[in-house]
């Protein structure tokens, strides 16, 4: 599986990700494609990713479980480029992935 660019504070290579890499990544997924890294499903994946999209947008709202004055400390995770740790828990989704759309 080829490693896609992506930097998290690099506007430009952010936006030519979100324009063209990511589809281009998706476009080979199937049903039964096995996961490469987690547990999650093709589909699980893609409509994970898509929640993130519209939490980051403002479309949807997510409940923030960490008190306010944790809140700045943490938010240098969204800005740090080092990869997710595995098995790494969204407190959001502690009670398990949503039904699938």
């Amino acid at each position: 599986m080829p490693t896609i660019p992506f930097e998290v504070n690099d506007s430009d290579l952010r936006g030519r990700f979100f324009r063209c890499l990511l589809f281009d990544a998706l476009s080979g997924l199937r049903d039964d494609t096995r996961p490469a890294w987690g547990k999650m499903t093709a589909q699980q994946m893609v409509e994970h990713l898509v929640w993130a999209a519209e939490i980051s947008t403002g479309s949807v709202q997510a409940e923030c479980f960490f008190p306010e004055a944790q809140r700045e400390r943490l938010k240098a995770f969204l800005h740090d480029n080092r990869p997710t740790p595995h098995e790494f828990q969204n407190p959001a989704l502690a009670a398990g992935l949503p039904p699938l759309r």
